[in-house]
């Protein structure tokens, strides 16, 4: 039975996009051995994997470009009640559908006020540097990976100062257009698109600390991102 399955589902792809015998739901279909989904709006990376599922099988991770996902195929079964998820929330449908059931927590502990401000200015001047080294290439990672930091440092300090390092989290790595534009997973950026500059989006932080005296480094990670 197990043979019979692996052979009907090892024949589907190739009835393929000539036509629709799979029937597959809206926003799906097959190219090849890849299962293909694509979003009506703009996907944005964050914290989580996107994950493909047939109904409570995890199918696997696809892979991302602009507002499409792929995934390679690898296994046998039916594809039915087919679903994208990221960090237990559904993507393919209107309604956002949450697989995770929200927990009740104790109520935390009044937390006592310090004496003073650790968001407050120090007395430091401070000078932003940036460095940008030659590209890593990292086993198994299809492209090099950028090595690029800004550095918020403070003037006339006494050195050693203490070091603080700032990594910022999974965001879309390319963009192109304003504010509004077009923003994608990909790396390297296609031409006509640029780095998203994320490590830049601590200088709140940094700027007060390279005031008090600390010497920061916000990291670029679009690389390992993407």
């Amino acid at each position: 039975m197990l043979v019979i399955a692996s052979v009907i589902f090892a024949a589907a792809p190739s009835r393929g996009a000539a036509d629709d015998s799979v029937s597959l739901p809206a926003g799906w279909h097959l190219e090849g051995n890849e299962l293909v989904w694509t979003s009506e709006v703009p996907l944005r990376m964050g914290g989580a994997r996107y994950e493909f599922r047939s109904g409570d099988r995890l199918l696997g991770y696809p892979i991302q470009s602009g507002q499409t996902l792929r995934l390679r195929q690898s296994h046998t079964g039916p594809l039915t009640d087919l679903s994208v998820w990221a960090a237990g929330r559904r993507l393919d449908s209107g309604a956002a559908q949450l697989r995770i059931q929200p927990a009740t927590f104790p109520v935390e502990p009044p937390i006592a006020e310090a004496a003073a401000d650790p968001a407050a200015p120090g007395h430091y001047q401070t000078q932003r540097l940036r460095y940008a080294l030659p590209s890593l290439a990292i086993a198994e990672f299809p492209a090099p990976v950028e090595v690029v930091a800004e550095v918020t440092a403070p003037i006339g300090s006494v050195v050693p100062a203490p070091l603080v390092l700032l990594l910022h989290g999974r965001h879309s790595t390319c963009y192109r257009g304003g504010p509004a534009g077009e923003a994608s997973g990909d790396w390297p950026c296609p031409p006509g698109w640029r780095s998203v500059p994320s490590h830049t989006g601590y200088r709140y932080i940094t700027d007060v600390l390279a005031s008090q005296g600390y010497l920061t480094v916000s990291i670029s990670a679009n690389g390992i991102n993407g």
